[in-house]
C-alpha cells in the first residue's frame, strides 16, 4: 500500500496565517484533534459528576485540560526535536536569532509532541486543584484520564495522514510505503504526487495505525467501565466545595453502611457470598 495524501485539507488562500507564514490552512491533523478535543469535553463534566466531584470543575477543565496539553506539546517539541533555536540564541543572542526563537515559540500549531502534551495536561489539572484549593488533587486525574481517552486514538489517526512516527522497514504484506516521509522534501504537494518524484521506496509498518487501534479500544474499555461505575453519592474523600471540604456537611451526611460503601459488581468472583445481614453499620461500631 502507498499512502501519498497531501495532509491539508482545506487552504485559504487569501488568509495568512502566523503557523504557517503563508495562506491558511486547516489539515487533517486539526481536524481529528479537534474531534478529539469534543469528546473529552463532552466526557469532563459528565465524569466528574460521576465521580462525584463539582461538575463545574469538570467543565471549567475542558478549557484549562486543552491549553496546557497544546502548550506542553508544542514546548517540549522545541526542546527535544528543535533545540538548535534554543541553543542558537543563548549562544549567540542578537536579534537574528530572537526573532528565530520567537517565531517558533508563536507557531503553536507546527510541532507537537505528544509526550509533552500529556505532561501539560497533568500540569493544568494540577494548577487547577490547586487554584480551587482541592484538597486529594490527586483524584482528580481518576474522571481526567477517562476523559482524555478520547483525544489519544484521533491524535494518532492524525499522524496517519501527516506520514509521521512511522515505524521500522517491513517486507510483511500490510507494510505501507510513505513517500512523504522518505523524501519531506515533497511533502507539501497535492496528493499522488509526491509518490512520482521520490526515489526512497521503503515499506514500513504503520505504528501510528497501530497505536490507533490500541487508543480506540482503551476508549472503548473506559467509557464500558464509567457506564458500570458505581459509587456513593457523595463519597467521603470527595464531599468538596468551591474551596476546601465541606466537613459540616460530612457530619449531617447519613452514615453509611459498609454495604453501601461497596460498589456492587455487575459479576461474581466468588462461589461464597455472605449475608446481607452480617454487614455491620457504621454507626454500630464502638
Amino acid at each position: 500500500m502507498i499512502w501519498d495524501i497531501d495532509p491539508v485539507l482545506i487552504e485559504f488562500e487569501w488568509l495568512s496565517s502566523p503557523i504557517t507564514n503563508g495562506p491558511l490552512q486547516i489539515r487533517f491533523y486539526g481536524v481529528f484533534f479537534a474531534i478529539g478535543l469534543l469528546g473529552a469535553a463532552w466526557a469532563f463534566p459528565v465524569y466528574f459528576e460521576k465521580w462525584g466531584f463539582p461538575r463545574r470543575h469538570g467543565e471549567r477543565l475542558t478549557l484549562w485540560t486543552p491549553l496546557g496539553m497544546i502548550l506542553g506539546a508544542h514546548l517540549i517539541h522545541l526542546i527535544f526535536y528543535e533545540t538548535h533555536v534554543f541553543s542558537n540564541f543563548f549562544t549567540e543572542p542578537n536579534a537574528v536569532t530572537w526573532d528565530t526563537l520567537w517565531r517558533r515559540l508563536v507557531q503553536i500549531g507546527s510541532g507537537l509532541a505528544s509526550h509533552g502534551g500529556g505532561l501539560g495536561a497533568i500540569l493544568a489539572v494540577l494548577f487547577f486543584a490547586q487554584y480551587h484549593k482541592v484538597k486529594d488533587k490527586l483524584a482528580y486525574f481518576d474522571p481526567s484520564m477517562c476523559a482524555a481517552t478520547f483525544v489519544i486514538p484521533w491524535v494518532r489517526v492524525g499522524n496517519f495522514f501527516n506520514s509521521e512516527i512511522v515505524g521500522r522497514e517491513t517486507d510483511l504484506p500490510f507494510g505501507i510505503y510513505f513517500p512523504r516521509h522518505e523524501c519531506p522534501q515533497f511533502s507539501q504537494l497535492d496528493t499522488g504526487q509526491a509518490q512520482e518524484l521520490c526515489q526512497e521506496v521503503v515499506y514500513r509498518h504503520p505504528s501510528q495505525v497501530y497505536e490507533a487501534i490500541l487508543a480506540f479500544a482503551m476508549l472503548g474499555l473506559s467509557i464500558w467501565l464509567m457506564a458500570r461505575l458505581v459509587l456513593p453519592p457523595e463519597p467521603m474523600s470527595s464531599v468538596l466545595s468551591d474551596s476546601e471540604v465541606d466537613s459540616a456537611a460530612l457530619r449531617e451526611t447519613e452514615i453509611w453502611s459498609i454495604e453501601a460503601l461497596v460498589p456492587k459488581p455487575t459479576w461474581k468472583f466468588t462461589l461464597l457470598e455472605l449475608p446481607s445481614s452480617s454487614l455491620t453499620p457504621l454507626n454500630s461500631v464502638d
